[in-house]
Formats: C-alpha cells, sequence, structure tokens
C-alpha cells in the first residue's frame, strides 16, 4: 500500500511539473522546444529567448527596406527601435507569401536571436525561419454600433449610458 502511495504522489509530482512548464506565456528553458509568449516579453527580455523557437503575434510593417514586427501599429507609427523585431527575409520560406501580411497583425513563429542594428537602428531582435500567418479566429468583418449591448433609451444627451 505505501508502495502505491509514493507511486502515485510521483506521478502527481511529474504532472504537476509537465503543466507548470506548458502554462501559456510561459517558456521552458529547453531551447528546442517551441514556445507561445507574449511580444511584450520578448522585447522586454530579448536575451531570455535568444536561440529560441517562438510563437507570438503582432503588427508586421516595412520599416527602412526591413519588415519588422511591432508590437502593434501605433509603436510602428511612434518608429520605437525596441518596440520591434526584424523578420529575416533571407530564411524565410515564402518571400511572396508576406506581402499579404503587411501591415496587418499577425501571428508568427519562428526562431528568436537577440540584438539588431539595422539600417536605421536597433531593434529588440531578428527572427529567422519565420513562417507568418493570420491570426487564428480573425473576424471577416466590423461590426457597427446597431449591436452594441446597451438598448438606445439608455444612452443620455451626452452620449453616456443613464
Amino acid at each position: 500500500m505505501a508502495l502505491l502511495l509514493v507511486i502515485g504522489l510521483m506521478s502527481v509530482a511529474s504532472l504537476v511539473n509537465s503543466v507548470r512548464v506548458m502554462r501559456p506565456n510561459e517558456c521552458p528553458w529547453r531551447s528546442s522546444q517551441w514556445c507561445a509568449t507574449s511580444f511584450l516579453r520578448i522585447a522586454s527580455n530579448p536575451e531570455r529567448y535568444d536561440g529560441r523557437h517562438l510563437y507570438t503575434f503582432g503588427y508586421v510593417a516595412v520599416s527602412a527596406g526591413n519588415v519588422y514586427l511591432y508590437q502593434s501599429e501605433a509603436a510602428y507609427m511612434r518608429g520605437e527601435p525596441f518596440d520591434r523585431i526584424l523578420i529575416d527575409l533571407s530564411t524565410l520560406g515564402k518571400i511572396a507569401e508576406l506581402e499579404h501580411h503587411l501591415y496587418t497583425y499577425n501571428d508568427i513563429s519562428g526562431v528568436m536571436h537577440e540584438g539588431f542594428v539595422g539600417k536605421e537602428g536597433p531593434a529588440a531582435g531578428r527572427f529567422e525561419h519565420a513562417v507568418v500567418s493570420l491570426p487564428i479566429g480573425k473576424p471577416e468583418s466590423r461590426e457597427g454600433w446597431d449591436v452594441v449591448g446597451i438598448p438606445v433609451e439608455r444612452i443620455g444627451p451626452d452620449g453616456n449610458p443613464r
């Protein structure tokens, strides 16, 4: 009975450890595993992700002849160098398909390398062997005010709910 209890506890400990490693936005330290994380985590600590296979999300745009992944369209408009990661075109599989992803929000996966200085200055890093794709569940069309959950009669003259 004691042996079964010990085996059971070891199994639970193993399961807890594997669940800990698979939590979203937290990468295991083994560089051969793919890891989903946020752009902000990568940009704020690029050395932690150096050489890692990553999956993230951001705004793809061209700046000074380079293609970058930005945290947001606003970061691109501000031209913030540490809010961007270069997409290395020399290792990109299908360059022609990248054109459809410019100036939109996209999912991206690839191998991250910290620190990069391009034609227009520094970036948080660069993605090699990148795969850029439209996000899963992207809306097909925009919804209007007619579907907002506040009934029109509850909106006051100042435009705020009553």
